[in-house]
């Protein structure tokens, strides 16, 4: 009888490990949403903001630049490694 309570406790595992990153990855993504004191609005507008400031700058220097945009509460920190001042006072713009 305690064999077969071990075979079906193997059983269950085996069918069950496929499932376990899909559910630490949902625990991982609301752990840190909650420590975030932002609303899941403002995170979402701050990512926008990123994504078209990167936009615009790729698509004026594509390979010239290295640029980091981060944006918090709609706030924008730029970090760049620029050949020359008009590059950088054309970013920061």
């Amino acid at each position: 009888m305690r064999y077969l309570t071990y075979l079906l406790l193997a059983i269950v595992l085996s069918a069950t490990q496929g499932c376990f990153p899909i559910i630490a990855a949902g625990v991982g993504a609301g752990a840190i949403m909650s420590s975030d004191r932002r609303t899941a609005g403002s995170i979402l507008e701050d990512q926008n903001i990123e994504n078209k400031a990167l936009n615009q700058i790729n698509i004026q220097y594509k390979d010239t630049v290295y640029v980091n945009v981060t944006s918090f509460n709609r706030r924008v920190l730029i970090t760049s490694q620029v050949p020359n001042e008009k590059a950088k006072t054309d970013i920061e713009k």
